[in-house]
């Protein structure tokens, strides 16, 4: 009898300390419990936020291209892609690079799978991955050999998110570097001759930058 009173208290105490400790503390959500306008979409493709460019971005063959990208919770991707406007003879890989302490390209994270053929004109283009990002800022970036025009965007509305490189300077909306184009991407992101690129505005002055994006598996 003794020994069954013990056994109640014991469980007693343990429901009591559950519910105080679920009362006190937040458990971090799985990835299917966010509410609905912050989840990633299977198969919805994600980038920057700005208007879209028809006029396309006028590639520089063997330049390194890095555009940044704010990723909220964690999720999976699986594919890189953009649009060829305007095709040219050549090829292009993509991937995606770690931010460095500097607010740089840092680290290689992963390539794409495919070589994307620059070639068509007015033809999606997609490199395949599988890759779960955590919260954080990533580059998405693009290298080829071909002067091609693809999809590009303008950058009004998506101003200061990564910062300016000088407190009276204008914010930068991506990044580029001198890289022989050889079918790989290099590891850490090039150096060479990198610079930051301005703002855009929505007049369309100037090419604004790659459209470059992401999707969710």
């Amino acid at each position: 009898m003794k020994a069954c009173l013990w056994i109640a208290v014991i469980v007693v105490a343990v429901l009591v300390a559950t519910s105080v400790g679920q009362r006190r503390y937040h458990v971090r959500p799985r990835f299917d419990d966010f509410p609905a306008g912050l989840q990633y979409i299977s198969g919805r493709y994600y980038g920057i936020p700005s208007s879209s460019n028809a006029s396309g971005y006028l590639l520089s063959p063997n330049i390194l291209y890095g555009v940044p990208i704010q990723i909220h919770h964690p999720q999976r991707f699986d594919q890189i892609a953009t649009r060829v406007v305007t095709g040219a003879a050549g090829n292009a890989v993509v991937g995606i690079y770690h931010e460095a302490p500097s607010g740089k390209p840092g680290a290689l994270l992963v390539q794409g799978d495919d070589v994307l053929d620059l070639t068509t004109s007015s033809t999606d283009i997609t490199s395949t991955l599988s890759q779960v990002l955590s919260p954080g800022f990533y580059y998405l970036a693009f290298n080829g050999d071909a002067s091609a025009t693809i999809a590009g965007r303008l950058t009004d509305a998506w101003q200061g998110q990564f910062g300016r490189t000088t407190i009276s300077g204008d914010e930068f909306t991506y990044v580029l570097s001198v890289h022989t184009y050889t079918g790989t991407l290099p590891d850490p992101f090039s150096e060479t001759a990198f610079s930051y690129v301005g703002i855009v505005d929505s007049s369309g002055t100037g090419d604004g930058l790659p459209d470059l994006s992401i999707r969710a598996e």
